[in-house]
């Protein structure tokens, strides 16, 4: 299973690299629904890591409104 993780993380890359959009992203939702199944830990922690950045960003862009107005 670990191998097959790996497999389809450098096959993301490969087609990420040659532009092939399409391929990129349905490898990499296969990559992570793969990951979620070998280590969910993991992918919780991303997500969690992805919600904290993505609230940083909102209050600063709720500060600069603020400031503007």
């Amino acid at each position: 299973m670990i191998a097959a993780v790996i497999i389809t993380g450098l096959l993301t890359v490969i087609a990420a690299q040659t532009r092939a959009v399409g391929a990129a992203v349905v490898l990499g939702v296969i990559t992570v629904a793969l990951l979620a199944v070998v280590a969910p830990g993991v992918v919780t922690g991303v997500g969690h890591v992805l919600a904290a950045i993505a609230g940083g960003i909102g209050d600063g862009i709720g500060r600069v409104a603020e400031v503007r107005s």
